[in-house]
Parts: structure tokens; sequence; C-alpha cells
């Protein structure tokens, strides 16, 4: 039943100015003072109340009669009047509130007065239009999580892509390095047997010369791989930076749902007995947004930890860069001497001597470039592992917003 199918006529219009217990009352009254009225004329008529003999009648038999069916006419017209005026509006107040409860929040109530129905139905359309701007905010709260968490799930994929390159150009790096080792290793035996054998250090020189060379272009290219794995880094600190700010936007949300929880509750505590059900929702989704501070809470200390690692690995890799400049150095010097070697063949024994502690010296960097790859791998894994740990806590976000979508629609149905 609309509020449009009720017809509210002049007396609808004077009963709704008057409150409920006098509206119980006035039959009451009414038929009260017809008796008091009566019993007075009828005083009257026997003498009692006028000293006589009570010959004289105040009103004659049908004039009582009249009086009486007057007085009953009036009662059963007040009678009849308060229960047109209260039936429709209790049947009209009952369908509105069950078709609030199939979720069609669009209804209302429809009327005021100052009678305690007037009150009733402005309470109850005040509370349901703020149900339905509370509904309305919590929703686009929901939409505005899902957005950040698929701005959480891209980043977190684009570390992960990061992560396996850095691997992969690691391990490159590590085998150059290796090959490095083993190509001075060589030199250096073939130095040794320059000393040994006189007779064949022509070529011996020209073997350790093309060694060089082919050192010189894996250091080079071990720098460049070393300033891509920088750059790397440097980007996994922005992407951390950028996590990092959407989770301040989504702690901000998580604290504007929980302020509209509460306040649905308030308002469904004002309510009463009709605004329970909203109170309950109103709690589940004040507890899903204490449980998505958590989620954002812990997800805030994985980044921490992510930034930090990726701090590390920058640190680290700038001590490989130093490691490798190094051993730049320590090839530019070996070229050089073998270049002197070809010009004065009588500083052979000094030249020999100093290419072998040259490529003890360089063995030595490489052992060390070694070790520092293996930690920067080891970092890159750890960051990898902080990632799959942020992947998870997005995870857990998106289960959150699908239970604040489930009790919206729980709500809407």
């Amino acid at each position: 039943m609309e509020m449009s199918d009720i017809e509210i006529g002049w007396r609808d219009r004077l009963f709704m100015n008057i409150s409920m217990p006098v509206k119980m009352l006035l039959p009451g009254i009414v038929g009260c003072l017809g008796i008091v009225v009566l019993c007075i004329s009828n005083l009257y008529a026997l003498g009692v109340l006028s000293g006589g003999d009570g010959v004289q009648l105040l009103l004659s038999p049908a004039a009582i009669i009249v009086f009486s069916l007057v007085v009953v006419g009036l009662v059963l017209f007040l009678s009849t009047g308060i229960s047109q005026n209260i039936l429709p509006l209790l049947k009209h107040i009952i369908d509105t509130m069950q078709q609030v409860q199939r979720g069609q929040l669009d209804h209302r109530i429809g009327f005021s007065g100052q009678d305690e129905f007037g009150q009733i139905g402005s309470a109850v359309d005040s509370t349901l239009n703020k149900l339905v701007s509370l509904i309305n905010d919590v929703n686009g709260s929901v939409e505005q999580l899902q957005r950040c968490t698929h701005h959480i799930e891209s980043a977190s994929s684009d570390l992960d892509d990061l992560f396996k390159t850095q691997v992969t150009q690691l391990a490159d790096t590590t085998s150059d390095i290796n090959n490095i080792q083993v190509a001075i290793s060589r030199g250096e035996q073939e130095a040794q047997r320059s000393l040994d054998a006189s007779q064949s250090i022509s070529n011996q020189f020209l073997a350790v010369q093309e060694n060089n060379q082919q050192l010189t272009k894996d250091v080079d290219q071990l720098r460049h791989e070393m300033a891509e794995a920088n750059q790397s880094s440097n980007v996994l600190t922005d992407v951390s930076m950028k996590v990092r700010d959407v989770l301040h936007v989504i702690t901000s949300i998580s604290e504007q749902t929980n302020l509209l929880a509460l306040n649905a509750a308030i308002e469904a505590a004002r309510a009463g007995e009709a605004g329970r059900g909203f109170a309950v929702v109103a709690g589940e989704v004040r507890t899903l947004s204490e449980n998505t501070q958590n989620a954002v809470s812990e997800i805030q200390t994985m980044t921490k930890q992510l930034i930090d690692t990726a701090s590390t690995l920058v640190s680290a890799i700038a001590k490989s860069e130093s490691s490798v400049s190094e051993i730049s150095q320590v090839t530019t010097r070996s070229t050089a001497s073998f270049d002197d070697i070809t010009v004065a063949y009588n500083q052979l024994l000094a030249l020999n001597e100093q290419i072998c502690n040259d490529s003890v010296e360089t063995l030595h960097l490489c052992e060390q470039s070694i070790d520092s790859l293996e930690v920067v791998n080891k970092l890159a894994l750890d960051c990898t592992k902080s990632t799959d740990n942020v992947v998870r806590a997005k995870d857990e976000l998106v289960t959150i917003s699908d239970c604040l979508d489930a009790s919206l629609e729980s709500i809407a149905k």
C-alpha cells in the first residue's frame, strides 16, 4: 500500500492533531458527559436538585430519547473515526516496513503529524534516509578499496617480475666473474711458464694478452650489468614507496568505514526494534573494517621490510660495482704491463713477476665479487619472499572487500 492510496479527510486531519491517549479516552468522555446530563435531568425531574415535588420535568421523554440517541451517535461517530484513522495508518506502516525488510529501501511512511503515528512516520522516514545514505557511503568505500587492492596486485606483479629479472642478471654476472677468474688463473699459469721456459715466452705473452683483452670485455660487461642491477634496485624502492602510499589510502578508507559503521549502529539503536537488524549489519561492517586495518598494518610492516631489503640490495650492488672497478683497474694495469713487455724484453722477469702478483690480486678480488653477488642474490630472494607476503596480504584485502560486498547485498535483499 502506497501513501497515495490512503484518503485523508477532514476527520482524519482533526484526529491527527490529537494525541493517542486522548483519542482512546474521547468516546468514553463523551458517553460519560451524556450520562451525567441524563442523570441531572432525571434528578431535576424527581425534584432532588430543585427542592420541589418533582412534578415539572426538565426534559420530556421524547427529548431524553433524542438526546440519548444523539449521545450514542456521537460516541459511534468518534469510535468509527478513531478506528478509521488508526487502522489504515497501522496497515500502511506495517506494509512499508515489510517492503523495507525485503530490501526495497526506497519506500517511506510518507506522513507526519502531532500524534504518535505522525512522530513514528517522521522518525522512520528520517532513519531510512540516513540508512540509505550510509549504505551508499559504505558501497563507495568498498569500491575504492577494490581499486586500491587492484593497484597493489599490479605493483606486486611488477615487483615479482623485477626480482626474477634481477636474479637472472645476478646469475649471469656470477657466471661472468667465474669466467674472469678462470681466465686470470690461466694467465697466472702462463706467466709462471714464461719464467720457466723463456723459449716459448713470446707465444705465452700473446696468449696472456688475448686473455687480458677478454677479461677487459668481461669486466665491461659486468660493469654494465651491475649498473642495470642498480637501476632495477632503485625501481624496486620507488615501487615499494608507491605501495606504501596506496596502503595509506586504504587505512584512511578503513577508518572512514569504521566511523560509518559506528554511525549506523547509533542510528539503528535510535530506531529501536525496527533497527535491530541494521545494528547487526553495522557491527559486522565495523568488524570487517577492523580486520582491514589489521591487514593493512601487516602489509605496512612487510612493505617496510621490503624497502629495507631494497636499500641493502642497493648497498651490496654499490660494493660490487666498486669491486668490479678495481678489477677493471687491475686488468688495465695487466694490459699495460704486457705492452711494456713487447717493447722491452729485458724487463721480462720483472714484468712476469708483476703479472703474477696482479693475477693473485685479481683472483682475490674475483672471489670477493662472487661473495658479494651471493649476498645480493640472497637479498633478491628475500625481496621475492617479501613480495609474496604482499600478494598474500592483498588477497586478504580482497577477501575483506568481498565480505563487505556480501554484507551490502544482504541488506539489499
